[in-house]
């Protein structure tokens, strides 16, 4: 029954034959993407790792792009990134372990950092479908937003009433509690995937909204409300309902680093908001930052409140697996093979367990990637006229990354997010290099011979 998994892949490849793989990538893909659980996985491929939806989805549409796109690449130093962070972490795997897990392990990197990152570079921009991929996934983030409120009051994940029977003894998620709420995990299996699941969701919104896409009105529904309100819109108000119906800090707090970084970025007195923002950093961020560390730093037994010791908690993961991470710098231990401390199972912080599992190396690669885009975005914007549409898509991306950052501080890159986090740093690529102006399509020139008749 598990093999329903696989039915994806079977939609993309004929959507992608019949259609071409830009239509596959829009209509199979990001359906998958955002509205099908990671943790159910089926075995297609003998010698490889069981496969999700997803991963399931993405393997003929990176085939066919490989056949048929006619689009020149733009060669970029994310690209060195990415592959170089790919190849790290397989390296790491089969020096710490063996080849088998070396291949299982890159297997799933292709197909959930470098396919997604290449696909999303190589079409979203170059084929000039930017507004639809970005109304696409506002749609489907509402979408999966509808099914957050049943799991709020019912506990559950909506999906899960469905696909439960197809695969007994998988996804054995567990649902967690806060303010007596369930915290929405979605399709994505933790709360927390889902809050940065739908943080994106809410950028990418915002943006279509901000570029004047999505002015129809809502069926059903624009009728009803005592104010004006278009598909853009809905789509902004419900992309944050899901955010908040996630009950997760960690998010909220990147949700509202991005809304800072984007604000002063389309303002139209930058220097002057630059310059308090700097004088706060200096002000209140040097007293803020010593009362945080006295804060986090009581330990867990002294702590008053459950938020407390989650800080105190993660405080403590820094700075006791960050000696064992210096013992193996480069390459890491292995996928969870590091020694672990009594009492502290989960590490909570996707920089420290990057750095356990697979080394310096790759955490270096994965940041400088983020950075990279962070400045080229922002200086990308800043010298786009204030108002302009490429201009509030790179600052947009921009908050994106800033949000990612401060989020990952406080989870691991796990299930959905993984792909979505590379899909979404291919976009920025892709808007860097074209610099928002989608690449022609080639022109076949004829050339007439003289032939016998």
């Amino acid at each position: 029954m598990h093999l329903v998994a696989a039915i994806p892949a079977l939609v993309a490849f004929y959507i992608g034959v019949k259609k071409g793989f830009v239509r596959a990538y829009l209509d199979v893909y990001l359906v998958a993407i955002i509205l099908l659980p990671d943790y159910f996985t089926t075995k297609i491929l003998l010698g490889l790792p069981p496969i999700s939806f997803n991963q399931a989805a993405i393997l003929p549409v990176a085939l066919l792009f490989f056949l048929f796109n006619d689009r020149k690449w733009k060669f970029s130093f994310v690209d060195v990134l990415v592959v170089g962070y790919v190849c790290a972490i397989t390296y790491s795997e089969y020096l710490n372990i063996n080849y088998k897990e070396a291949q299982n392990l890159g297997f799933i990197m292709l197909t959930t950092v470098f396919f997604p990152y290449m696909l999303t570079k190589g079409i979203v921009e170059p084929y000039g479908v930017r507004e639809k991929f970005a109304k696409r996934l506002a749609l489907l983030f509402t979408l999966c937003a509808a099914t957050l409120v049943y799991e709020t009051r019912m506990g559950r994940p909506f999906l899960r009433i469905f696909l439960d029977k197809f695969f007994p003894g998988q996804g054995d998620w567990v649902t967690t509690f806060r303010w007596g709420l369930a915290r929405a995990a979605g399709p994505y299996g933790h709360s927390i995937v889902s809050g940065m699941m739908f943080l994106v969701g809410y950028r990418v919104a915002r943006w279509v909204q901000w570029a004047g896409y999505g002015k129809e009105p809502v069926p059903w529904l624009s009728r009803s409300v005592p104010f004006h309100l278009d598909k853009a819109k809905f789509f902004s108000l419900a992309t944050m309902g899901g955010l908040i119906l996630t009950l997760v800090r960690g998010p909220w707090i990147g949700a509202l680093a991005a809304a800072a970084i984007i604000f002063v970025c389309r303002s139209k007195n930058r220097g002057a908001y630059l310059t308090i923002m700097l004088a706060l950093l200096i002000v209140v961020g040097i007293p803020g930052a010593i009362s945080f560390y006295n804060y986090v730093s009581v330990g867990r037994e002294a702590a008053l409140t459950v938020a407390q010791e989650s800080a105190a908690y993660r405080y403590e993961l820094v700075t006791r697996y960050g000696s064992i991470a210096s013992e193996r710098l480069l390459w890491g231990w292995g996928r969870g093979l590091w020694p672990q401390v009594p009492g502290m199972p989960s590490i909570d912080n996707n920089f420290l367990l990057l750095a356990l599992n697979h080394g310096t190396i790759a955490v270096i690669f994965f940041n400088l990637a983020q950075l990279w885009l962070l400045f080229h975005l922002i200086r990308l914007g800043v010298r786009r006229r204030l108002g302009d549409q490429t201009a509030l898509l790179a600052f947009s991306l921009a908050g994106i990354i800033v949000a990612m950052i401060v989020s990952l501080a406080t989870v691991g890159l796990l299930s959905n997010i993984t792909q979505l986090f590379f899909m979404i740093l291919g976009w920025c690529d892709g808007v860097v290099k074209t610099k928002g102006v989608p690449v022609p399509k080639p022109v076949v020139v004829f050339r007439y011979q003289r032939v016998m008749t």
